[in-house]
């Protein structure tokens, strides 16, 4: 196959993926074993949650059927990141972020005539998405384990919606200098690799333990 055929080097797969001694990956792997444990951890034990709500709730319902989403989202967030796709990464993040949320606001309507989950799904209404209107509509319900108001889920969700948001639109690029090293291939890129790590393992720890168990599923 002629080089410029060559989908591992159209694609830059050859920099991600496949080189021993050039791809993000091998490097990202070697460099980091205690994160990627850590990250080993996280992913089995999300796996554990999604599948209890996945065979314990009813067919169709929000919380189910949007967590399934999010597992796979987390995973390729992570994928992303190893092959150095930082920003792409946390721009996942964010639908994993969203999607988790709406998971539990729509849950709250999962059987009602109103058919908002249903709506949603067939395209007909747009999901929420400003972070103050879904922490109003959390704080609502009637239905928590733990005493949280407006403001308190409000302080959880924002500040972390609005890191991936402006990840999203390029606009951490000066803030956090996340360009330097960059060339025009996948690069492990240590300094990067770092910052998103510490920047999101224990928001997101946080936020998962905070939807997981301040609400019912059912």
């Amino acid at each position: 196959m002629a080089e410029d055929k060559n989908p591992f080097v159209t694609f830059d797969w050859y920099f991600a993926d496949t080189s021993r001694k050039d791809a993000a990956r091998f490097h990202a792997l070697e460099a980091r074993p205690a994160e990627t444990a850590v990250l080993q951890e996280l992913i089995s034990a999300d796996s554990i949650v999604h599948f209890a709500l996945w065979s314990e709730l009813p067919k169709n319902h929000p919380v189910g059927e949007l967590w399934l989403e999010t597992q796979t989202d987390l995973q390729a967030s992570i994928y992303l990141a190893y092959g150095g796709f930082f920003r792409q990464a946390l721009t996942v993040l964010r639908g994993w972020f969203e999607i988790a949320i709406h998971g539990i606001f729509y849950s709250a309507h999962y059987g009602q005539p109103t058919a908002r989950y249903e709506r949603c799904r067939g395209g007909q209404r747009n999901a929420p998405a400003r972070m103050k209107q879904l922490a109003e509509a959390l704080a609502a319900r009637n239905d928590k384990l733990i005493p949280v108001d407006r403001v308190m889920i409000f302080q959880k969700i924002d500040p972390l919606y609005a890191f991936f948001s402006h990840q999203t639109h390029a606009q951490g690029l000066d803030i956090y200098n996340l360009q330097k090293g960059r060339d025009n291939v996948a690069r492990y890129l240590p300094r990067v690799m770092t910052f998103g790590f510490r920047r999101c393992s224990r928001p997101l720890m946080q936020y998962a333990s905070f939807t997981e168990f301040s609400f019912r599923s059912e």
